[in-house]
């Protein structure tokens, strides 16, 4: 444990004015007892077996909102087909950033059909119609906690402009997965008074940064995301002792340099290595771990582009293995349903 804060510290963490008594190591204590007793009781964590990774949306800044489509080559009426089609019961990491709900698609950035109506959230609440067993904790977005370097108040407005959008979708998702948050990087009074911030807008779930953080006190995280690839998985073996609050995990491939990497390999490798993270899943602990497919990404609006990785899209749609190897053809988004069909059907849920 980090040394205490004070109370006013805590307290301004939460956007409230404080006393200024002293904030113990029993008090910050009691606090995450609270977290996770709250998380227990809410489901807060998904309880999905077949996620996927598929965003359509971004926001570029966050004040004021500038909702981004990421996929030019595709329509609203795609994605919500693919989901039809994989039947998901996890969209990981959705949406990156807060949305503008109101806003029709065919007034944002990289839409390919200016007269396209449905608005923002009417395609999110869509997607979320499409999948499998829809419960609150069904899709989570992508929330940058970086925003509280800017201080707990704006870290709390961005957190409400999130909460605009998933407190109006039905039924209303309650998770979120929070991003650049590296081991360690929270004293423990800052990370708790992050989440009960959180929690207190009406959250209820979380996964702290992409490669399960070490350091995080237990009782705040309640689902976990790993990178494959980026960290041993004994550093998520670790996470899991510190923090048994933490109920489910997923492995994801992420972007951009692992998924760049990927678009210089042949079709045949890449569906060999899907074939392979399906073939792996596993348990560590009491969590497993699960391999979502890529269906599309790009971010070719974004102003600041991906530095030395340049503009590029991952369109698993359009990605053929050779007709007369293994797979005979078939495209990597074809292979991906059928690992899902095979290892994760909807019958085992």
């Amino acid at each position: 444990m980090h040394s205490a804060v004070s109370r006013r510290e805590f307290l301004g963490l939460l956007g409230l004015s404080g006393k200024m008594l002293v904030l113990s190591q029993v008090d910050v204590g009691r606090e995450i007892l609270n977290l996770v007793e709250f998380a227990s009781e809410s489901s807060g964590f998904p309880g999905g077996h077949r996620p996927i990774h598929l965003r359509a949306l971004v926001n570029i800044g966050y004040h004021p909102i500038r909702t981004v489509w990421t996929a030019p080559n595709h329509t609203a009426q795609d994605f919500i087909g693919w989901i039809r089609d994989l039947q998901p019961d996890t969209l990981v990491r959705f949406f990156s950033g807060p949305l503008n709900g109101a806003l029709p698609l065919g007034q944002l950035a990289g839409y390919p059909h200016p007269d396209e109506t449905m608005t923002v959230l009417e395609f999110v609440q869509n997607c979320l119609n499409a999948c499998a067993n829809v419960n609150s904790t069904t899709l989570i977005p992508r929330f940058v906690t970086s925003v509280y370097a800017d201080g707990i108040s704006a870290l709390t407005r961005t957190a409400q402009d999130f909460w605009s959008i998933m407190s109006n979708l039905s039924p209303p998702q309650t998770l979120l997965s929070l991003d650049i948050w590296n081991d360690n990087q929270y004293t423990d009074g800052v990370a708790t008074g992050i989440i009960t911030a959180l929690r207190n807008i009406g959250f209820q779930g979380f996964a702290c940064g992409a490669n399960a953080a070490l350091g995080v006190p237990n009782g705040l995280a309640s689902f976990a995301l790993f990178d494959e690839g980026e960290k041993p998985l004994s550093h998520f073996g670790g996470t899991l002792s510190q923090q048994p609050s933490i109920r489910v995990g997923y492995t994801q491939t992420d972007f951009p340099y692992p998924l760049h990497q990927w678009l210089s390999w042949p079709p045949d490798k890449q569906a060999d290595m899907i074939s392979s993270f399906f073939q792996s899943q596993g348990h560590i602990g009491s969590v497993p771990f699960f391999y979502p497919p890529y269906i599309y990404w790009s971010d070719i609006n974004a102003p600041e582009g991906h530095g030395d990785f340049g503009e590029y899209a991952y369109d698993s749609t359009q990605i053929f293995t050779s007709p007369s190897g293994p797979y005979g053809g078939k495209s990597i988004y074809e292979i991906t349903r059928e690992l899902m069909n095979q290892y994760n059907s909807l019958s085992t849920s």
